[in-house]
């Protein structure tokens, strides 16, 4: 799975008493408002995916916290640090954690 696939989880599971559900990011920044489109779309599919609790048949529902993780395969351009800022807010406003997870 990957960004492209916006409509999938790509990887989930439960780590250290918290559900997380991971963000493959394999695009460069290079068309960087399709790429925040691709991104936006994959993160409203996973919170319609939290919000509808379509984890619970296979995790349950007893999380120390829900956290969404995204690795990057590219550094982040100026636009994509206000943008995840933004994001990062608002889903501690809806109870999620975000994670981000940069190229080493």
């Amino acid at each position: 799975m990957s960004i492209f696939e916006t409509n999938q989880i790509d990887t989930m599971g439960v780590k250290d008493g918290n559900l997380e559900l991971v963000i493959i990011d394999t695009c460069d920044w290079e068309y960087e408002a399709e790429h925040f489109e691709l991104l936006q779309d994959k993160l409203n599919n996973y919170l319609l995916y939290l919000d509808t609790k379509q984890y619970e048949p296979k995790y349950g529902d007893q999380f120390e916290k829900i956290i969404i993780s995204i690795h990057f395969m590219y550094d982040l351009v100026e636009n994509a640090v206000t943008f995840l800022n933004t994001v990062s807010q608002q889903l501690a406003d809806a109870g999620y954690t975000l994670h981000i997870h940069l190229p080493d």
